[in-house]
């Protein structure tokens, strides 16, 4: 992705457009509805038959905990996660292998472009759907990418002086990708982001 910044007035507008209750953005000619095909199309993203579950401190997961301590040693911390800001030059120097590398990248992809924690840690709770590398396929990142879209635009909506952590590169790469602006034919590519 060579895209480096967000226009402020365009992320704006978008959240204000956006309706999380009918997953769709409020156009003056009609509603774009967002379905998980255009999730898939603009990013990419596996729609696998498994739901993407965040692990909770109430789900007494012993197998799990054991996995995170596990994961938070290698990074060097006791709880939380990593700052999302160190965590790119950390898995480079890593090398680029491993099951431990596919999970990190994942984490940092997830927190940078999909769900965002405001105090700038990664939001590592996917891990519990991370386990099993080679199960990742099989998990619906494309509906949890927009769960985490609603999610984060009901929470903006009500208090629009807090950081918005939702998917906006996603919302806005959607949006330029599906809008046409005076009848002008936009070429498309597969994922979008990668274009």
């Amino acid at each position: 992705m060579r895209t480096r910044l967000i226009p402020k007035r365009l992320a704006r507008w978008l959240l204000e457009t956006y309706d999380p209750w009918e997953t769709s953005l409020k156009l003056p000619n009609g509603k774009l509805l967002i379905y998980e095909e255009d999730v898939h199309a603009t990013l990419g993203l596996p729609m696998g038959p498994l739901e993407v579950r965040e692990a909770k401190t109430s789900d007494n997961d012993i197998e799990y905990a054991t996995f995170l301590e596990h994961w938070r040693q290698r990074w060097n911390i006791e709880k939380g996660g990593p700052p999302v800001g160190s965590m790119e030059y950390a898995i480079i120097e890593r090398g680029g292998h491993g099951a431990e590398f596919i999970m990190d990248f994942i984490i940092y992809a997830i927190s940078t472009c999909i769900i965002a924690n405001a105090n700038g840690t990664c939001h590592f709770h996917v891990l519990n759907s991370l386990r099993i590398v080679n199960d990742i396929h099989k998990y619906n990142l494309c509906a949890y990418v927009i769960k985490c879209l609603n999610d984060a635009v009901i929470e903006w909506k009500e208090d629009k002086t807090k950081f918005f952590t939702g998917p906006l590169l996603f919302l806005m790469l959607f949006y330029l990708d599906r809008v046409e602006f005076k009848a002008q034919k936009v070429e498309r590519w597969f994922p979008t982001a990668l274009n």
